[in-house]
C-alpha cells in the first residue's frame, strides 16, 4: 500500500517538474506569420476545434438516446407479450390506425 503510493507521489512530481520546465512550441514559418498578419486566423482555429469537439459528442448522443428507446421499446413489448397482452406501442403488434 505505502510502496503504490510513493509511487503515485512520485509520478505527479515528475509530471510537474516537466510542466514547470517545458518550453514553449513554435509553430512552423508559415502559420506563425500567418497568425501575425491575419487578426482573424486563431479564431477561424478556434471555431474548428470547437467543431471537432461538439460532431463527436453529438453523434454519441443521439446514438445513446436511440439505444435507450430501442431498450425502453423491447422492454414494454417482452412484458406484454409474458402477460399475454397486445403491445399497443407499434402497429405490427395490434395498434389501431
Amino acid at each position: 500500500m505505502f510502496g503504490s503510493r510513493l509511487r503515485t507521489i512520485c509520478t505527479i512530481a515528475v509530471f510537474g517538474v516537466y510542466a514547470l520546465t517545458a518550453g514553449t512550441a513554435d509553430a512552423c514559418p508559415s502559420c506563425k506569420n500567418a497568425n501575425a498578419t491575419d487578426s482573424r486566423l486563431p479564431l477561424a482555429y478556434q471555431a474548428s476545434i470547437l467543431f471537432m469537439l461538439a460532431v463527436p459528442t453529438t453523434l454519441v448522443s443521439i446514438l445513446g438516446v436511440m439505444l435507450y428507446r430501442l431498450n425502453k421499446a423491447q422492454v414494454l413489448a417482452t412484458e406484454a407479450f409474458e402477460n399475454g397482452d397486445v403491445w399497443l406501442g407499434h402497429p405490427e403488434f395490434g395498434a389501431s390506425a
